[in-house]
């Protein structure tokens, strides 16, 4: 079984073109426990993949011919769709194909139109489905998070990109919560994210590296774009608080500055500071140092920062396109020209071809 890309390479249109043979002929294969469904015969339409790093990865195909009007039953259920069944699935065109998910089956639908042969949708999610299952409550002593993210992800059997955090905690205590919902709240603490994509779960610092996969533009290879500037969520600046129970003083703690994504000249909090000068948020919360104070401060600064832009778009089929990449933006105007973070992609393969739809975030403009 293959595994999904999510490196950091960039890539010309012309250079995908040649790749792709010129985008002729979308094709994909979906592969259930490592066999390819449409050579073992079996009639599939509507492949869609859904990636995301705010959620699990998903898909959704069409399965049209499995019925048999003859026994009047569906062929193929237990060898194929059933749940709990791996899966993974390529697109791209002709003979090049690259994986865009893996995961496993987690629902079957069976359709009877009113017209036409009975259908099955397969649906699925990827190992994140497994991480949202079960409620724990478990402790790790003298650890920093990236630690205890190491280890809850190694429970899966997923390779583990973690970027170190910088505190020691005395004691880290998932409370009454899905290993998911823990590992999601770890990296908002942390102004981290958290997300898996294929085989590796991904705990880092957002926007290292925003080296973009691809420039996309209107009225070339972006079909549509919609872009929104909203200050409504932004703050100017994040003030926490807490107390040392064994110095029995007061921890206080300011943000720093916003990581800027992209070419605009002003992030949401340096816009709102002009438009409300006095736009400070205070958090009261649990802190070990200063350090710490700081550090979640500036984590909270810059999650709400990335809710100055935001949009969507599509683009013709492109599998190097996902959640967690960075895509350019060409031919909307000098403004709008501009590197933007991928928060979700879509892939889709139909009787129209193959396209990816997108949204997209940014804290500046």
């Amino acid at each position: 079984m293959g595994d999904v890309s999510l490196d950091n390479n960039s890539y010309g249109f012309d250079e995908l073109a040649g790749k792709y043979r010129d985008f002729y002929a979308p094709y994909f294969k979906v592969s259930v426990e490592g066999e390819d469904l449409v050579s073992q015969g079996v009639g599939i339409s509507n492949v869609k993949v859904d990636t995301s790093i705010e959620k699990a990865d998903s898909f959704s195909f069409t399965v049209i011919n499995a019925y048999d009007p003859v026994n009047r039953d569906f062929d193929w259920l237990d060898q194929y769709f059933s749940v709990g069944k791996n899966v993974e699935i390529t697109m791209g065109y002709a003979d090049k194909l690259e994986t865009v998910f893996v995961g496993l089956i987690t629902s079957v639908k069976f359709d009877f139109p009113p017209d036409g042969n009975p259908t099955i949708i397969v649906g699925g999610m990827d190992a994140t489905f497994k991480m949202m299952k079960g409620v724990k409550s478990r402790s790790w002593m003298n650890k920093k998070h990236s630690d205890v993210v190491s280890v809850i992800v190694g429970e899966y059997s997923l390779s583990a990109n973690v970027d170190t955090t910088s505190v020691v905690y005395d004691i880290v205590e998932q409370s009454r919560a899905t290993d998911y919902q823990f590992l999601s709240w770890m990296a908002r603490e942390n102004n981290y994210e958290f997300f898996v994509a294929g085989k590796t779960a991904y705990f880092r610092k957002p926007h290292q590296d925003k080296t973009p996969v691809i420039t996309l533009e209107l009225g070339k290879n972006l079909h549509n774009l919609s872009v929104e500037i909203d200050i409504v969520d932004q703050i100017a600046e994040v003030d926490v608080r807490g107390y040392d129970e064994k110095k029995k003083e007061e921890i206080a703690g300011v943000s720093g500055s916003v990581n800027k994504l992209g070419s605009g000249s002003k992030t949401g909090p340096a816009i709102l500071s002009e438009v409300c000068p006095n736009a400070k948020d205070y958090i009261y919360i649990n802190v070990s140092s200063k350090a710490d104070a700081d550090e979640k401060a500036t984590a909270v600064l810059n999650e709400r920062a990335m809710l100055l832009v935001s949009g969507s778009g599509e683009s013709i089929g492109l599998p190097e396109i996902r959640a967690g990449k960075y895509i350019e933006v060409a031919g909307a105007g000098t403004k709008l020209n501009q590197v933007y973070y991928l928060k979700s992609a879509t892939h889709t393969v139909d009787d129209s071809g193959y396209f990816t739809a997108f949204t997209i975030g940014g804290n500046a403009f």
